[in-house]
């Protein structure tokens, strides 16, 4: 919280509410910090749709619909000047968001950062919510967060502005990423720092090694383990730099 707030004070040069959704005792805790602040109200076993779809019906019972809305998770924060970069993309585009290509070609808009205007978001009835399936990259079907606002946005033949990855260098194939020189979202900030990728990794590793079959589990957990253990001291580096210096991404990333 820390961090995010340091960042979206900085980087925003116009006026602005934080509304957040919180859950577990130390979150809640917290709410006097932010402007408006929904808690547990789904409950702890609610999704992360769910909860972003309540902010933005709270939020769009206040709001008029030339106000910008702008879903970004806990774990990611403006890195540079937002709001001139936000009103060019959305001159052209009604909705600009991250899209995860790196995530074996995601298709969808991400909520780690998208921006709207209220009206629009109203208008497509806006649903950060799963279904959908697409085949990635690998030959697997998915679904994540955003499936339905792609398809709504695909229903209506209407583009969105992409927020694409921007590191030229990279620490993790998923984490830690700039997006557009503009929005870092640190991912998995709030679980275990393993993602799709790393999931992929571990089982080449696991085909590299070829266990017997009586000892493959025991090998699976072992490598599991330990990439998750050199994610976790990365999360760590990574998150004592960007605490300390606001310049943290153009010297590890660029």
């Amino acid at each position: 919280m820390d961090a995010q707030l340091a960042y979206l004070e900085r980087n925003i040069a116009a006026p602005y509410r934080v509304w957040a959704y919180l859950d577990g005792e130390e979150a809640i805790a917290q709410a006097p910090r932010f402007d408006v602040a929904v808690e547990e109200e789904l409950g702890e076993r609610a999704s992360h749709a769910h909860k972003l779809n309540l902010l933005a019906e709270r939020i769009a019972g206040e709001a008029d619909p030339a106000d910008l809305i702008v879903f970004i998770d806990g774990d990611a924060f403006p890195v540079a000047p937002l709001v001139e970069p936000v009103e060019r993309m959305l001159a052209e585009r009604p909705l600009a968001a991250v899209r995860r290509v790196e995530n074996f070609g995601d298709p969808q808009p991400h909520p780690c950062f998208c921006v709207t205007t209220v009206g629009f978001w109203q208008d497509i009835g806006g649903d950060w919510d799963e279904g959908p399936q697409w085949q990635n990259s690998n030959g697997t079907w998915q679904t994540d967060v955003g499936a339905r606002l792609m398809v709504a946005l695909r229903e209506r033949d209407i583009e969105w502005a992409e927020l694409l990855r921007s590191n030229r260098r990279e620490v993790h194939p998923i984490m830690f990423g700039i997006y557009g020189d503009l929005v870092y979202h640190h991912c998995a900030g709030f679980r275990e720092p393993l993602t799709r990728v790393d999931a992929a990794i571990i089982r080449r590793r696991l085909a590299e090694l070829d266990p017997p079959e009586s000892e493959r589990d025991a090998v699976r957990e072992q490598i599991r383990e330990a990439r998750a253990a050199d994610n976790a001291r990365l999360d760590a580096e990574v998150y004592e730099r960007l605490q300390a210096d606001p310049d943290f991404w153009r010297k590890l990333f660029y």
